[in-house]
């Protein structure tokens, strides 16, 4: 689950994570053999020291190193969000399916699609093809 964001819409909301994203994170957990069920997934770490009793401080910051570490130069965090709308609209997902994964208010979700949500030509062109095919009787 999503915990407090900035929107209600956002906070609360489940994220199931891929099968991909379940691996790094069973990997990422053999780091802390110890752990307990109440620590923290990303704990704190100061000065070398970890205290997986405080979730990590800076949240930005790791979102940063590991854009960086995955070789995404240039790349800012919040761009993965600008992917994840355009691909979800590019394979045909609903909008008010993107709007709850993405957190959004109902009340801005036509607004943010737009924004977010960058159709290139090719798969325009791909709906213009289809578009005979969904008013055959």
């Amino acid at each position: 689950m999503v915990g407090m964001t900035k929107t209600e819409a956002g906070s609360g909301r489940p994220m199931p994570p891929t099968p991909t994203a379940w691996l790094v994170l069973d990997m990422w957990a053999l780091r802390f053999p110890n752990r307990k069920p109440a620590d923290h997934f990303f704990p704190a770490c100061k000065n070398g020291h970890v205290n997986p009793c405080r979730p990590v401080d800076h949240g930005l910051t790791a979102k940063h190193k590991a854009c960086t570490l995955a070789g995404l130069s240039g790349v800012r965090y919040h761009d993965l969000r600008y992917t994840a709308a355009t691909k979800m609209l590019e394979k045909g997902a609903p909008i008010s399916t993107m709007a709850r994964v993405l957190g959004w208010s109902a009340s801005t979700t036509i607004r943010k699609a737009e924004r977010y949500g960058h159709i290139w030509p090719k798969a325009q062109r791909r709906v213009w093809r289809a578009l005979p095919r969904l008013f055959q009787w």
